[in-house]
Formats: structure tokens, C-alpha cells, sequence
């Protein structure tokens, strides 16, 4: 006897990962569930334009395509609050990063996402080069490391 359909299945997994995603951060130091990622050079943020488009600097405002949540392995925008849209990368690099469903786009972390501190993003995956997420000619790209840190910093704001 079958008593959850598929689709309720998967929509208490969608659900559980959406709270996981946006819910409450267990410790001060676990950082923030929802941030802008602000380039430390042009102090403008990171925005979401839609899967398969590529992600801009933009001005930093508070609407949802350009708050972004630490999921698993992944970067998740908050324009879908049940997080099934990533941050993504291109295979070749020095390429802008680029709007991704969560389950094609690679694994991209940072090493801290407490607000107003500096982190820095790489992004690597099977059949992808490793990439460090930087700001060069104001824009944002995804491709080896440079001699400057500050091109390669991002500020966690709120």
C-alpha cells in the first residue's frame, strides 16, 4: 500500500532543504543564512539573472536575486526560496560565473559567510577546471588566481 505519492516525497525533500538552507545558523560562527556577496573592488554585489544566464555585479539592493545562502556544497540564490538555483560555472575559465539548477551546478564554497567579513569562492566539479571567483574590469569572473587578493575578496553583507 502506497501512502506518499512520489511528488510528496519530493516535495518534503524540497521542503527540508529549503529550511535547511534558510533556516537559523546553529552558532554565531556558522555565519549567516542569507547574504549578499559585495566585490571588495567595485563594492557592488553578486545578482542572480536566471539559470543559464550568466551572474553580474550589480548594485547592491535588497531584492531576492541578490541574496545568496550557503547549501551543502553549493551556493544557492534566494530567488527560488526551495534553493534549486545555484551558483554555477562555466568549463573553460576566466569566464563570468553563471545561474544554474543545484543539481547540475558544481560545488562552490567560501571560507567564511559570517556578515562583514572577507571570503574568498572557488568553484571545482568533475569535468571542470578548479576557479577562484574574482573581480577584474568590474566584472565578476571565474578563473585562476591572481597576484591580488583584493580582486579575489568578497564582503558577506546582510
Amino acid at each position: 500500500m502506497q501512502i506518499f505519492g512520489k511528488s510528496a516525497v519530493m516535495g518534503g525533500a524540497v521542503l527540508a532543504l529549503a529550511f535547511t538552507a534558510l533556516g537559523p545558523a546553529s552558532s554565531a560562527n556558522a555565519g549567516a543564512s542569507t547574504f549578499h556577496l559585495k566585490s571588495a573592488v567595485t563594492g557592488k554585489c553578486l545578482q542572480w539573472n536566471g539559470p543559464n544566464k550568466n551572474v553580474t555585479l550589480e548594485t547592491c539592493q535588497k531584492k531576492k536575486s541578490q541574496y545568496w545562502g550557503q547549501v551543502a556544497s553549493q551556493i544557492a540564490s534566494y530567488a527560488d526560496p526551495y534553493g534549486n538555483f545555484c551558483l554555477g560555472i562555466y568549463k573553460t575559465l576566466e569566464k563570468p560565473p553563471v545561474g544554474r539548477y543545484c543539481y547540475e551546478a558544481p560545488g562552490t564554497r567560501g571560507n567564511d559567510f559570517r556578515y562583514n567579513h572577507t571570503t574568498y569562492l572557488a568553484a571545482a566539479g568533475p569535468g571542470y577546471k578548479p576557479c577562484n571567483f574574482k573581480t577584474v574590469n568590474k566584472k565578476v569572473l571565474c578563473g585562476k588566481r591572481t597576484s591580488t587578493l583584493k580582486a579575489m575578496q568578497w564582503v558577506v553583507t546582510p
